[in-house]
């Protein structure tokens, strides 16, 4: 029956059929996925360091520092561990950004709690000059 289909083609336009697309190329596969690993602690360093940083002068900012530079140690830890695994390694930047946040949230912190003390120290001072004062009761 084709054979008949192809001949009427030919015979009422005169002409053979026009031949068939050719075949379109085959995609090639894709590569395998490769793993990915996030580094354990990178984003908490990072978040740390940032409210750290933020809380600096509220006697709170020093302590998320630490905890900030701890973080980062134990992804840069992780980061030794798996790194010749052959996976790919997220969070690298985060655990970076969070060691400079804690250590920028660590001196603050500490510059402001000796700022405290020197202010408290001079108004107590100051109270104790001026009850020594004639007239000052």
């Amino acid at each position: 029956m084709d054979d008949q289909t192809n001949d009427n083609a030919q015979n009422a336009a005169g002409q053979p059929p026009p031949p068939p697309p050719p075949a379109q190329p085959q995609a090639a596969a894709p590569p395998p996925m490769q793993q990915e690993v996030n580094l354990d602690g990178s984003t908490g360093s990072l978040v740390c360091g940032i409210i750290g940083v933020c809380t600096t002068c509220l006697f709170v900012g020093w302590i998320l520092g630490i905890i900030a530079i701890v973080l980062n140690r134990k992804a840069m830890k992780h980061m030794r561990t798996v790194e010749n695994t052959g996976v790919k390694i997220t969070g690298k930047g985060n655990a970076t950004a969070g060691l400079v946040m804690g250590i920028i949230a660590t001196v603050s912190g500490l510059f402001w709690i000796m700022y405290y003390f020197i202010l408290g120290a001079a108004i107590i001072g100051g109270i104790g000059a001026m009850s020594q004062l004639e007239g000052f009761q």
